[in-house]
């Protein structure tokens, strides 16, 4: 019987804790949302927008059409899961006079700094109409009008700011313990009998571990990617931010009971 990982001496970071500490480093994260944002994306300036991605994106395209182009770039490429080299692909496209933009939903408001790493923008969604987005000082070179678009496009209303605070926070801790649970559970993982094969950028032994190292802040993320003995499919396990050893207990139920090709 495969031994547990054990159990840390010091308790995980509750989500309030981690929710504190985000707050207390960006003091701007509870009074001025935009600018927290911007912050964690080591970006010049930060909205909260009465918009959702969707629109921000389709305005953007729309406006770069005249233009070299929009190159809209992912941090993560899946089945397998990997690591993308985002500040290389943002020279490139920026070598190229493209209009670069990142979505960093998942990844919560510093897990991914994209503006730092080449982005001229990054968005991420808050809701279906709120979503919070940064730019790069070079950003309204490439995008005429941009800025004015943002402000009239700025969400003013109390209850939506507020809104806006908490999902930054709770992003901000979501990120962290869940990169946390999916790191033990990675490694248990590796060694695991019935895995074939496994991607986790936050495994030293993974093909995009360097590149991640460069790219993510506060963890590695929540996804973890298995190949089973016997199959040819690829698995992807979401981790949640509650206790990694209880995760672990029940993956490995859920793999003595599965058939050889699910999880």
């Amino acid at each position: 019987m495969r031994r547990l990982p054990p159990r840390s001496r010091k308790s995980p970071k509750s989500s309030k804790a981690v929710t504190k500490s985000y707050a207390q480093a960006v003091p701007e994260a509870m009074e001025a949302p935009g600018a927290a944002f911007a912050h964690g994306q080591g970006a010049r300036k930060g909205w909260i927008l009465a918009a959702s991605t969707k629109e921000l994106l389709a305005w953007l395209r729309e406006q770069a059409h005249d233009h070299p182009g929009i190159a809209e770039l992912s941090v993560m490429d899946s089945a397998p899961l990997a690591c993308n080299d985002l500040k290389a692909m943002a020279a490139e496209a920026r070598g190229a006079g493209k209009l670069v933009a990142v979505d960093v939903t998942g990844f919560g408001p510093e897990g991914c700094p994209a503006v730092r790493l080449g982005a001229h923008v990054s968005v991420m969604r808050i809701t279906d109409g709120l979503c919070a987005v940064a730019l790069s000082k070079d950003a309204t070179r490439i995008v005429e009008g941009l800025e004015v678009w943002l402000d009239g496009h700025a969400a003013t209303g109390e209850r939506d700011l507020q809104l806006a605070c908490r999902a930054l926070a709770g992003e901000a801790a979501r990120w962290h313990e869940a990169s946390d649970a999916a790191q033990v559970l990675a490694c248990y993982l590796r060694c695991h009998p019935r895995v074939a094969e496994l991607r986790y950028p936050g495994l030293k032994q993974d093909e995009s571990f360097s590149v991640a190292a460069r790219t993510l802040q506060q963890g590695f993320g929540p996804r973890v990617d298995v190949r089973l003995e016997g199959s040819c499919e690829w698995t992807s396990i979401e981790c949640s931010p509650t206790d990694p050893r209880e995760q672990v207990l029940a993956l490995e139920g859920r793999l003595r009971l599965a058939a050889p090709n699910a999880v």
